[in-house]
């Protein structure tokens, strides 16, 4: 059974990829490809670029976990993981979590129709 966590796993190749400057799965052969996305172990991203720390290190090896209920369950909660990485250092919150967390709080949905331009777009 395929659902949105499949989507997070792909996300964590593509993650993956950014700090490493290429696939850890891609192989000259295609089907070999598929079967390192199935089968292959996961490797420790420190022994592969010195300067992904544990912490990191651990965000990347959930997201890419085969078991999907091990996974991520959500882009919420990878997004979570990675702020509080990227602001341990006491930077942040992001605009988009505050929003979050006061919509969470006064139990309001996502404004999706305010977004939206009231009008026709100006010529400019």
């Amino acid at each position: 059974m395929t659902d949105a966590r499949a989507d997070l796993f792909s996300l964590g190749i593509v993650l993956s990829e950014l700090l490493l400057s290429r696939n850890i799965f891609r192989s000259d052969d295609r089907l070999q490809s598929r079967k390192n996305v199935l089968g292959m172990p996961i490797p420790r991203f420190a022994e592969l670029r010195a300067d992904i720390d544990e912490k990191l290190e651990a965000i990347l090896h959930k997201v890419l976990e085969r078991d999907r209920n091990r996974r991520y369950q959500s882009a919420s909660a990878l997004l979570t993981d990675l702020e509080m990485y990227l602001y341990s250092d006491r930077y942040g919150p992001t605009n988009e979590k505050l929003g979050v967390y006061l919509r969470e709080l006064f139990d309001q949905p996502e404004p999706a129709a305010a977004l939206l331009p009231a009008g026709p777009s100006p010529v400019v």
